[in-house]
C-alpha cells in the first residue's frame, strides 16, 4: 500500500509539476509575446511618423515648386504683354510712315537735318 500511495503521490506531483511547467511556459510566452507586440508597435509608430514626415515634406516641396512655377508664369505673361505692346507701337509708327503726308514731312525733316549738319561742318 505504501508503494501504491508513493506511486500515486509521485504521479500526482509529476502531473502537478508538468502543469506548473506548462503554466510557466505560457506566462513566459505571453511575456515574450507582449514584448514582441510592444516592439512591433513602436516600429509601426516610427514607420507611420516617417511616412507622415515624408508626406509633409513632399507637400512643402510641391508648394514651393508651385510657387516658383506661378512666379515664372507671371514673368512670362508680363514679357508677352510687353512684346505685344512693343509690337503694337512699332505697327503704329510704321503705319504713320506709310501715309504720304507724314513720309513727305519726315523726308523734309531729314533734308533739313542734313543741310544743318553740312552748314555746321562748313562753318567750323
Amino acid at each position: 500500500m505504501y508503494i501504491y500511495v508513493y506511486v500515486y503521490t509521485y504521479i500526482k506531483v509529476e502531473s502537478l509539476a508538468a502543469r506548473h511547467l506548462h503554466q510557466c511556459k505560457r506566462v513566459i510566452f505571453r511575456m515574450l509575446h507582449s514584448q514582441l507586440a510592444a516592439t512591433f508597435h513602436s516600429y509601426f509608430s516610427r514607420v507611420q511618423e516617417v511616412k507622415l514626415r515624408r508626406e509633409n515634406g513632399k507637400r512643402v516641396l510641391y508648394r514651393t515648386l508651385q510657387r516658383h512655377l506661378a512666379a515664372a508664369f507671371d514673368v512670362f505673361c508680363a514679357a508677352v504683354e510687353q512684346l505685344t505692346n512693343h509690337r503694337q507701337l512699332v505697327l503704329r509708327v510704321v503705319s504713320r510712315w506709310q501715309t504720304p503726308m507724314l513720309q513727305i514731312g519726315f523726308e523734309m525733316w531729314c533734308e533739313f537735318m542734313g543741310a544743318t549738319k553740312a552748314l555746321q561742318q562748313v562753318c567750323v
